[in-house]
Formats: C-alpha cells, sequence, structure tokens
C-alpha cells in the first residue's frame, strides 16, 4: 500500500492536465492506496474553492472514492459521516470532520464559530 499527495487525488477526478490525469487514474486504480484525513480535506478545499464544484458534485466524488475497492482511509467510518453532515447540515466539511474525530476520540469541539456550534454541536467559547 501507498499514501498519495492531495494532488494526485485531485488530479484523479479532474482532467485539466491530461497527462497528469492519466498517470493519476492509472496509479490509483492499479495500486492499493491510503488517503489520510489531511488529504481528505486538502483535496476537499482545491475541489470547491480552485475548481468551484458544487456542494452536490463534491459529495459524489467523494462517495466514488470511498467506492473504491483499494483505497483505504485513515478513519473510513468519520469520514463518511462527516460528508453525511456537510451534505444533510450543510455545514463545512473540514469542520465537520475535525469535530467527528474529535468525538471519535472522546472529546468535545470548542469553536468561536457560531455557525458550526449550532449546526454540528461544538462548545462556543
Amino acid at each position: 500500500m501507498i499514501a498519495i499527495d492531495t494532488n494526485v487525488l485531485v488530479r484523479y477526478y479532474v482532467d485539466d492536465d491530461h497527462a497528469q490525469h492519466t498517470k493519476a487514474k492509472r496509479f490509483i486504480d492499479d495500486n492499493e492506496v491510503f488517503i489520510n484525513n489531511i488529504v481528505i480535506v486538502e483535496t476537499f478545499w482545491v475541489l470547491t474553492n480552485v475548481y468551484q464544484l458544487s456542494r452536490t458534485k463534491t459529495v459524489d466524488i467523494f462517495n466514488h472514492l470511498k467506492r473504491l475497492s483499494n483505497i483505504s482511509f485513515e478513519n473510513e467510518v468519520v469520514f463518511a459521516r462527516a460528508l453525511v453532515e456537510y451534505r444533510d447540515s450543510g455545514c463545512d466539511f473540514a469542520d465537520a470532520l475535525l469535530g467527528l474525530l474529535n468525538r471519535h476520540y472522546g472529546y468535545d469541539t470548542v469553536t468561536f464559530d457560531q455557525q458550526a456550534g449550532k449546526k454540528l454541536g461544538f462548545k462556543l467559547l
């Protein structure tokens, strides 16, 4: 198994550099791949901020990624739950992931972000 960087995962889904897209697709499709939480959050940010993909399209991409049998995640259950929170509550994906990771490890999340507090149950300072 080998871990990939954000740019490889982005190129797997975005074909704005065809040579890199082809290499990323071949590599990911032909290997056992590990994706950590930082790569997930960075990929989300690139897809929504650089490529301006919609909430629905971004969720579709990540759901496709979860279905690939050769992909392993740092914490697949938390990742899947964060996608549902993001899709259903309209919260920020990174906030959902970090809050659910904290909860997974038995911690509450404290924030100044009123919206995250309301949507995700974070404690407000």
